[in-house]
């Protein structure tokens, strides 16, 4: 019984003289969680693609020009034998084209098919920043939550170990 008391004191003794854990308030763990969270870092590399998009928007109403460059070399070499046993040989026909092409194609009207995209794009945008700012909000939310379930969670602890003493001193 005493050997347990003298145990229980070192190490009682012992746990004052170590230094103690720094205590994470809310707000740190809230700004270190928006620091951190992958999520919220991919929904803003959403919102910048969205945004980037949006700045062609208007890409749709312009024209278009294509251009083609081509070459085709040819280096034909003959060597015929006859029926009647003559021998032909050419030491080769070359020929060089060089062909190119370009292409203007400018859509008049497709149907309004180039106001809804511009408004699809649009669209885009609003969502990406509305994905950051719900994903921000869960985060929060969820950090606040884990922090008091862990604060909860310490009060009881502290309630069991009091209960504990109690029921010991009893006995």
């Amino acid at each position: 019984q005493m050997m347990k008391r003298c145990i229980f004191f070192l190490c009682l003794l012992a746990t004052f003289n170590s230094p103690a854990q720094r205590v994470l308030g809310l707000e740190e763990a809230i700004a270190t969680a928006l620091q951190n969270n992958y999520d919220i870092l991919l929904s803003k590399n959403d919102s910048v693609s969205a945004s980037i998009d949006y700045s062609y928007k208007n890409a749709a109403f312009i024209p278009r020009l294509n251009g083609n460059v081509g070459t085709t070399w040819n280096n034909n070499a003959v060597k015929q034998i006859l029926s009647d046993g003559t021998k032909r040989e050419s030491s080769g026909l070359k020929s060089n084209n060089i062909s190119a092409q370009l292409a203007l194609n400018w859509t008049l009207f497709d149907g309004m098919k180039m106001f809804a995209t511009r408004d699809k794009v649009e669209e885009f945008v609003r969502l990406g920043e509305l994905g950051i700012k719900s994903q921000v909000v869960n985060t929060i939310a969820t950090v606040i939550n884990t922090y008091y379930d862990i604060v909860r969670q310490k009060q009881q602890l502290k309630a069991i170990e009091e209960q504990m003493s109690i029921t010991e001193e009893r006995v």
